[in-house]
């Protein structure tokens, strides 16, 4: 994997490329820039897979090195490299299409490689999208049957609906998104692309969870957050879903239209948070149509 690295600090361009040389699990060659200027000119010479950004660089910051990048050189991936007061920058970057970001302060090994996982599934995806997304219908269909069994069945309890799923889940700390996509032109949504997709994008975030498609036109994806902090757990389903909405739109041109989470705790009735979920939906997507 050829890899960029772009800051205007010399001394964070040496750790990081430190911190990848000690990655085992790739191959990679290092290259380096100080500013996005003279990032965009190895780029031009150069067959790179991935660009970590600063954000804040003289001639040309991080996210208009971004956004010329997925003009100019689409095949690229990209990440940003951030302080802790610039946090409203990584979420441009985010929506802009950035991979992830990494704290500069708090930057380990680790860190790294996650993100470089991330930048494979991603690549494992594309490559699965050409060839024509091989859809697992069974899970998904079989998930969506397991899913309105529980729904009609009041002997099922919230634990047993939880572990028959795949993964099995947890009840506390189990976030429930639901999502709409509409297509403008009217047609068909591709259900099982979208569910699979969903489930891709959790993969290479180290997400457990399921996604599937229930009626009206809405999804459910649900998962267990990997945070505690409900900070941290709000953050995580943001930069999913901006994640999401990027692959979405990029495979199959719809993008998400309405999507909301709900948080679930060990005491909550399971049940109650999903029709509290479809209702909101249904109040959001319904004044949207109205105010238009």
């Amino acid at each position: 994997m050829n890899i960029l690295i772009v800051d205007d600090d010399t001394l964070i361009r040496n750790w990081l490329s430190m911190l990848l040389k000690q990655l085992k699990n790739y191959e990679i060659q290092i290259f380096e820039a100080s500013d996005g200027i003279e990032a965009l000119e190895i780029c031009a010479h150069s067959q790179i897979d991935l660009v970590i950004t600063d954000i804040k660089m003289p001639r040309l910051n991080g996210i208009d090195l971004i956004n010329r990048l997925n003009t100019e050189y689409p095949h690229i991936r990209t990440s940003v490299l951030s302080s802790y007061d610039e946090f409203d920058y990584v979420r441009i970057a985010l929506k802009c299409g950035a991979l992830d970001y990494i704290l500069k302060a708090e930057m380990k090994i680790e860190d790294i490689s996650a993100l470089l996982e991330k930048v494979s599934n991603d690549f494992k995806l594309e490559n699965s999208m050409q060839r024509g997304l091989q859809q697992n219908y069974s899970v998904v269909s079989d998930t969506k049957q397991v899913f309105l069994k529980y729904l009609d069945d009041k002997a099922i309890t919230d634990e047993d609906f939880l572990s028959a799923l795949n993964p099995p889940l947890t009840i506390n700390n189990l976030c429930i998104a639901i999502f709409k996509m509409s297509l403008s032109n009217g047609g068909d949504i591709p259900v099982y692309t979208i569910s699979s997709i969903c489930r891709d994008a959790m993969k290479g975030e180290n997400i457990h969870g399921i996604a599937f498609p229930w009626n009206k036109g809405y999804f459910i994806l649900m998962y267990n957050c990997t945070d505690t902090i409900s900070e941290n757990q709000k953050e995580e389903y943001l930069k999913l879903f901006m994640l999401l909405d990027k692959n979405l739109e990029k495979y199959t041109g719809i993008p998400i239209s309405h999507s909301i989470n709900l948080i679930c705790k060990k005491d909550d009735d399971l049940r109650l948070k999903f029709f509290e979920s479809i209702d909101i939906m249904d109040y959001r997507y319904y004044y949207s149509l109205s105010a238009s």
